[in-house]
């Protein structure tokens, strides 16, 4: 599906920790210009704009002009009264993509965006949008293990995967997927496969998802970014060398809730009864194990400040 892409600049103002630990930071920044505009009207999240003008519950932007309750933004300047809020800071089109590299092509389906790396077979990263409706399931899991036809160089098959003795592990698990009967069958596309240890997969990994769910739910929207770790050198499978990795990472993007919060993990492919607190490190600790820029569309300064810090209590871990 090709994307008629035109650019504006858009205006994104941020209260970080803006009720709670006291650290209030109020800060506005130009949101790069890659923002997704289609005859004038872009749709994000449920919101509209339509001709430079966007209407969010109480917010109105028009042109470099913004009104935020009683807090005003005009041309660069600010005036801000300190507020919380449950709703989106300013959306930011495509914020769950990571920086991608020139020979990249981002391949999307209709739930989650992913970058495919034909040398391991299997993709570099999978990102999407996990919002509280959409963890409402409205159809049930069905198997549907196949090739991805938008890979134009082609993906892992079931033979691969046959006898091998590794699941067949969703990176964008399918119950994130089950809001629609196309973003259900599409997570079943084997560029959204990985191979795990079934103690992984069915075990820590498959709890560390529950726990994104339930963060979905509590926190309202989620950017999500998982893969695999890969490198050269890996073991394989099957006729089509699908590598085995050692490690997978998950980095997830609260920023819609009261508090702007980023975390990491990093976890082995193998079976683990430790806490998956235990796993928790910084966004900025898996972009030096992956080599991948998550988030890159915040402003440079608030993306530092959310990839830099971990604060384990800001997040529920009472499901798993």
């Amino acid at each position: 599906m090709k994307r008629v892409l035109f650019f504006i600049p858009v205006l994104a103002v941020c209260s970080v920790r803006c009720c709670g630990t006291g650290d209030d930071i109020d800060t506005i920044d130009p949101v790069p210009s890659d923002t997704v505009v289609v005859n004038d009207t872009i749709r994000i999240n449920d919101t509209t704009h339509i001709y430079n003008t966007t209407i969010v519950d109480d917010t109105t932007f028009i042109h470099n002009k913004v009104v935020v309750n009683d807090s005003i933004v005009i041309k660069d300047t600010m005036v801000i009264k300190k507020t919380c809020s449950k709703k989106p800071v300013f959306p930011i089109v495509f914020l769950e993509i990571p920086k991608t590299k020139s020979e990249d092509e981002v391949i999307s389906h209709a739930g989650y965006s992913f970058v495919y790396n034909e040398d391991h077979e299997q993709a570099n990263w999978v990102a999407y949008l996990l919002t509280t409706d959409r963890t409402k399931s409205v159809v049930k899991r069905k198997d549907n293990f196949r090739p991805d036809p938008a890979v134009k160089t082609g993906t892992a098959t079931v033979k691969d995967y046959k006898g091998s003795g590794f699941d067949r592990g969703h990176l964008a698990p399918c119950a994130d997927m089950c809001w629609s009967f196309q973003t259900m069958d599409e997570s079943f596309f084997f560029s959204n496969m990985s191979p795990q240890v079934p103690a992984f997969n069915q075990g820590i990994w498959a709890n560390l998802e529950a726990l994104v769910r339930n963060w979905a739910i509590e926190y309202d929207s989620l950017f999500i970014v998982t893969g695999p770790v890969l490198r050269e050198g890996l073991p394989y499978i099957g006729e089509n060398k699908v590598s085995i990795p050692e490690y997978y990472y998950k980095v997830i993007l609260n920023y819609t809730s009261k508090r702007i919060e980023g975390i990491g993990f990093i976890m082995a492919n193998e079976g683990s009864k430790q806490p998956l607190q235990n796993y928790a490190v910084t966004i900025d600790s898996v972009q030096k194990f992956t080599g991948i820029n998550f988030y890159n569309k915040l402003p440079k300064a608030l993306e530092k400040q959310i990839e830099d810090s971990l604060c384990i209590s800001c997040w529920n871990w009472g499901k798993k």
